[in-house]
C-alpha cells in the first residue's frame, strides 16, 4: 500500500552534476511514513528523506510546490507563529511524530485543519497575487521587446538576399553569354551575401556531387577573401594535404597571393565588393576520386573604378580525393596571364617588375626614339614624335576610337565567329587586331607578306603573323608606311582609348591589351583595358604584372 506522504513529497533539486540526469522518482521511507501517519511529517526523494521541511537548503524549499503549505503547518503543530523563522538547523534533532504525540496535538484535526486552511489559503493566493502580478508583466514587456528585437535582425540577413535592390549594383559593361553546357552555376556576392563559414564545408548532405559543391564553393571563397582583405589565406583546409601533387598546388597558390597582394598594397587597389560565379560542366566520380570542369566568372568593384571590372571564362580542372569522408581538393589547374608570370619569372623578378610598372605612372617623357617622319598623330593631338615616310600614293585617316572600344566590349567574353579562336596558342593579339580593324574602319594590309604585313584571311580563317603575336603587331605598327593602321611607342599619358598595350615577361612578348576608358593617365588603377586570356573588361592596367609598353595609333591609311 502506498503512503498518503507520497502525495507531499517534497523534491531536494539535484546538485549541479546531477541535473543533466532524468529527476528521481519519489520513494517512501519506512523509516517515518506508514498509513498510519500523517503525510506532512514525512519528506521523501530518491536522494535523502528528512521529518520536516526545514531541513531541506534553502533553494530546495522555494522550488517546492508544496513547501508553503507545510510551511504553514508545520508552523501550526509546532506552536511557532507563522510569521517567525525555524530555529531549527539541519544538524539538530528532528521533531519526530511520538514528541508530537507528548504535545497533546490531535493529529486527526490537524489533518481537518490543514484541509479546511489549505483551501483558502492556496485560492486566495493564487487569485490576488499571481492575476495582478502576471497581467501587467506579460503584455508591457513581451511585446515591444519580442517586436523590435526579430525584425531588425532577420531583415538584414535574408532581405537582401532575395531582394537586389537592398545594395544597388552598377551595370556591368560587356555583354556575356551564359554557358549552356553548365550543369549547375552558383553566385557569391560579398555585397549582398552572408559570409560562407567552415561549417559550410560539412552541411548534412548526402549525394557526393552536392558534397565536393560545396568544399569548392568554400575554396573559391577563400580566394577571393584573401585577395579583398590583404591577407594569405591558407588552403589546406580543402586540400588533401597528404597527396605530393597538392602541395605542390598549395605553394603555387601561395605564390599567387602574394603576389596580387604586392599589386593591391603597392598601388593601393583597394575592393568595395565582389562577385563570383561558378559554372560546373561536369562531374565525374570514381569510388573516392573526382575531377570536374568548371568555369571562373567574376566581377570587382574597386574603390578607384566608376564601374565594375570583369573577368570571364577562366576554366579549372580540379582534381578531389574522399578523405576519411570529406572530398579534398589535390590540384587546381588553369592558366591566365598570372599563371604565365609565375612560370617564367621568379617572385623577386615579378615583384621588381610592379614596383617598375608602379614608378613608370609618373614618367612622362617619352623614352624610345622612333623614326623621323613629318606626320604627326591623329586628330589634332601631337605627340611630339614623327614616324617614317608613309608611301606617297596613300591618304591618313584617323582612327575611330569610339569603334575599337565598343568592339572590345561586345566581344571580352565571347569569341566572334567570323574569325578563327586562337585560344589554343594565345587569342590576345588575335582579339585586339580586330578591334583595331573596326577602328581603321576595316581597313588592313595587302596580302601577300604573312610575317611583315596585318591581315586576317576570312576565306582560309587565318592571320598573318603581325595579326595574332603581340611581338608581330607591336614591329608593324610602329614600322609601317604603308596600308593599315600605324602608331608609335608612348607613355601611360600618350595613351588614349582604342589604344593597345603590348608587354613583356624576362625580355618576351607576352601580351597585349587594349585600352578601354582613362581616368588618369598618372594612376595605373585608373587605366581600364579590355583582353582575352584572361578575358577582362575594364580590369585596371595595374592587375597586370608584365612590363609594359603603350603604343598609340595614330591613324591608318588606305
Amino acid at each position: 500500500m502506498v503512503s498518503p506522504c507520497d502525495a507531499y513529497t517534497l523534491f531536494s533539486p539535484p546538485d549541479a552534476a546531477l541535473l543533466e540526469t532524468p529527476p528521481l522518482l519519489p520513494t517512501l521511507h519506512t523509516g517515518c511514513c506508514s498509513p498510519s501517519q500523517h503525510p506532512c511529517f514525512c519528506f521523501s526523494s530518491g536522494v535523502k528523506s528528512v521529518e520536516t521541511p526545514f531541513d531541506f537548503p534553502l533553494q530546495d524549499r522555494l522550488l517546492s510546490p508544496f513547501f508553503l503549505y507545510n510551511r504553514l503547518y508545520w508552523d501550526r503543530i509546532s506552536g511557532l507563529p507563522r510569521t517567525s523563522q525555524p530555529t531549527q538547523s539541519p544538524g539538530s534533532p528532528l521533531i519526530s511524530p511520538d514528541r508530537l504525540s507528548s504535545t497533546g496535538i490531535d493529529v486527526a484535526a490537524a489533518t481537518a485543519t490543514r484541509t479546511r486552511t489549505r483551501t483558502p489559503t492556496r485560492t486566495a493566493t493564487r487569485t490576488l497575487t499571481r492575476t495582478p502580478t502576471r497581467t501587467p508583466t506579460k503584455t508591457p514587456t513581451r511585446t515591444p521587446t519580442r517586436t523590435p528585437t526579430k525584425t531588425p535582425t532577420r531583415t538584414p540577413i535574408y532581405t537582401p538576399t532575395r531582394t537586389p535592390t537592398a545594395t544597388p549594383t552598377p551595370t556591368k559593361p560587356c555583354p556575356r553569354s551564359v554557358s549552356a553546357n553548365a550543369i549547375d552555376r552558383y553566385t557569391y556576392d560579398s555585397a549582398n551575401s552572408s559570409s560562407l563559414e567552415i561549417s559550410d564545408l560539412y552541411k548534412n548532405v548526402f549525394a557526393d556531387d552536392e558534397a565536393i559543391k560545396n568544399v569548392l564553393n568554400f575554396y573559391f571563397a577563400l580566394r577571393y577573401k584573401s585577395q579583398m582583405s590583404f591577407e594569405t589565406v591558407d588552403f589546406s583546409i580543402v586540400a588533401a594535404i597528404d597527396e605530393p601533387e597538392s602541395a605542390e598546388w598549395l605553394f603555387q597558390e601561395q605564390r599567387r597571393q602574394k603576389i596580387q597582394q604586392a599589386i593591391v598594397e603597392t598601388f593601393q587597389l583597394e575592393w568595395e565588393w565582389y562577385q563570383f560565379e561558378i559554372e560546373y560542366l561536369d562531374i565525374k566520380i570514381d569510388v573516392d576520386n573526382a575531377e570536374v570542369i568548371l568555369v571562373e566568372n567574376r566581377w570587382i568593384q574597386y574603390a578607384s573604378a566608376p564601374t565594375p571590372s570583369g573577368m570571364a571564362n577562366l576554366v579549372h580542372q580540379i582534381v578531389l580525393k574522399k578523405v576519411n569522408g570529406q572530398w579534398l581538393i589535390v590540384n587546381d589547374t588553369y592558366r591566365d596571364d598570372m599563371t604565365d608570370a609565375m612560370e617564367i619569372l621568379t617572385d623577386e623578378q615579378l615583384l621588381k617588375n610592379i614596383q617598375q610598372n608602379y614608378e613608370a605612372q609618373f614618367r612622362q617623357s617619352l623614352e624610345i626614339q622612333p623614326q623621323v617622319t613629318s606626320e604627326t598623330v591623329d586628330e589634332g593631338q601631337s605627340s611630339g614624335i614623327q614616324q617614317a615616310t608613309p608611301t606617297p600614293t596613300l591618304t591618313s585617316y584617323s582612327y575611330n576610337r569610339s569603334s575599337a572600344v565598343n568592339y572590345a566590349d561586345t566581344w571580352a567574353y565571347r569569341r566572334n565567329p567570323a574569325y578563327h579562336d586562337e585560344t589554343t596558342y594565345g587569342d590576345c593579339t588575335n582579339f585586339a587586331s580586330q578591334a583595331i580593324y573596326e577602328g581603321t574602319n576595316k581597313t588592313m594590309s595587302d596580302p601577300p607578306g604573312y610575317m611583315t604585313r596585318w591581315y586576317y584571311d576570312f576565306y582560309t580563317r587565318t592571320g598573318s603573323y603581325p595579326w595574332v603575336n603581340v611581338g608581330g603587331l607591336n614591329d608593324f605598327l610602329i614600322s609601317n608606311t604603308g596600308k593599315g593602321p600605324y602608331g608609335i611607342a608612348t607613355t601611360l599619358c600618350g595613351l588614349s582609348v582604342g589604344d593597345i598595350i603590348v608587354m613583356k615577361l624576362n625580355n618576351e612578348w607576352k601580351h597585349t591589351i587594349i585600352v578601354t576608358a582613362i581616368g588618369d593617365c598618372r594612376d595605373a588603377n585608373k587605366i581600364y583595358v579590355n583582353s582575352h586570356q584572361r578575358d577582362a573588361c575594364r580590369d585596371p592596367l595595374s592587375t597586370f604584372p608584365y612590363s609594359w609598353f603603350p603604343l598609340r595609333i595614330s591613324g591608318y591609311r588606305k
